[in-house]
């Protein structure tokens, strides 16, 4: 697996080497939530890792080494060497609906590994 973190900041962009775009499978990312509300930060990654599941969320600030920074949006794109990687969504329109919500995406999973598990063997 090699990882590569990246954080963004107003005055800097995305500052991100041309040798560390190395293709990923999945990204991760995460800022106050008015710096996500505009969608830019998404797209902007989109555009730098087109093939990878990409996930975000809001936060109250943001760690990096010894530092907490509210200012800042950070990520972490990761290539996996031998994972295939499989997202599910549902949605949660309220705190109370978090569980139904994470039994929905249970049962999705459960159904998923029940087709591999059930396919015949070479």
């Amino acid at each position: 697996m090699r990882v590569v973190q990246l954080t963004w900041t107003e005055t800097a962009g995305w500052p991100i080497a041309p040798g560390e775009r190395a293709p990923a499978d999945l990204v991760f990312f995460c800022g106050l939530r008015q710096a996500l509300a505009c969608g830019a930060r998404y797209h902007e990654l989109r555009v730098m890792y087109p093939d990878a599941h990409i996930l975000g969320c809001s936060t109250g600030g943001q760690i990096r080494n010894q530092d907490v920074s509210d200012d800042e949006i950070a990520a972490a794109a990761l290539r996996f060497d031998a994972t295939t990687l499989r997202v599910a969504c549902e949605p949660a329109s309220a705190p109370e609906g978090s569980r139904a919500c994470g039994e929905a995406i249970g049962r999705a999973q459960r159904r998923t590994l029940s087709a591999f598990s059930s396919s015949p063997t070479a």
